[in-house]
């Protein structure tokens, strides 16, 4: 799992934590954090199926806070956190010696 995607999934289970009520992240919630999040974990991913999923999560990230009840956040969390488990692993840096 992509360091970025490892940093994602400890704040989305201390959100689940918390009720799904978008106070874990100060300064914006989710929303705001995709922001920051974006650009460092598309620099982390080497194949296409990476930066695709971090895309779509980002766009789940953006729309969190528009979502009108905790149980509709909850359901959000769990679709990103599905995602996150199946993400395939990193592609290794180098060849085997």
């Amino acid at each position: 799992m992509l360091p970025s995607f490892e940093t994602l999934q400890k704040i989305l289970l201390e959100e689940q934590k918390d009720g799904c009520q978008d106070k874990i992240v100060l300064g914006g919630g989710l929303a705001s954090f995709a922001k920051n999040w974006l650009p460092k974990a598309l620099a982390e991913a080497t194949r296409k199926e990476e930066r695709l999923l971090i895309e779509k999560i980002a766009v789940a990230l953006k729309n969190y806070s528009d979502l009108p009840t905790p149980q509709e956040r909850q359901t959000a969390l769990q679709a990103i956190l599905a995602d996150l488990a199946g993400a395939p692993p990193p592609a290794p840096t180098s060849a085997p010696a």
